[in-house]
């Protein structure tokens, strides 16, 4: 079969077929490559945060031992415990979205609901701080989940005891 200018049609045809595969392997190798390389470096991020957990738990587990006891309060002082727990937050370099009182009906317990966003390494210093407080605080329930760039967010359950009653 011959074209216009006395070319062959097939060989031409098969020549821009072979030209086309070796783009399309050619842009499927570099793709492989940009996705190995983005895998290669998520790896290592969430093997950094690994450590970084690893070693603030592992750090702070002494210090909180050796920590002050805690007290109970005469009663409950929600005020009290929302600015010793926005201290904590910023001393540990922790950002509290949310820190909210919630109803209570037991006697000597007051409930708390707190979310958050900071580094890994900055979070378990908080939680431990929060649990060497002198105020009687108890960390009851955590979500972390991952943030943006190198923190992670989180939401707490905590509740502080005191001796009064209901609140």
């Amino acid at each position: 079969m011959k074209g216009l200018r006395g070319v062959s049609l097939v060989p031409a045809v098969a020549l821009v077929a072979v030209v086309a595969q070796a783009l399309l392997a050619g842009a499927a190798t570099l793709s492989r490559r940009a996705a190995e390389h983005e895998l290669e470096r998520e790896s290592g991020v969430t093997a950094s945060y690994t450590a970084q957990l690893s070693h603030g738990v592992q750090g702070q587990a002494a210090a909180a031992v050796a920590g002050p006891h805690a007290e109970l309060l005469p009663s409950a002082d929600v005020a009290g415990t929302l600015r010793v727990l926005q201290n904590l937050g910023d001393q540990c370099k922790v950002t509290l979205a949310s820190v909210k009182a919630a109803p209570s009906t037991t006697p000597g317990r007051q409930s708390f609901a707190i979310t958050g966003r900071g580094s890994p390494t900055d979070l378990c210093t908080l939680f431990a701080a929060i649990e060497r407080h002198e105020r009687l605080m108890v960390i009851e329930a955590g979500k972390v989940s991952p943030g943006t760039g190198d923190e992670v967010s989180f939401e707490i359950a905590l509740s502080t005891h005191h001796a009064g009653g209901v609140r």
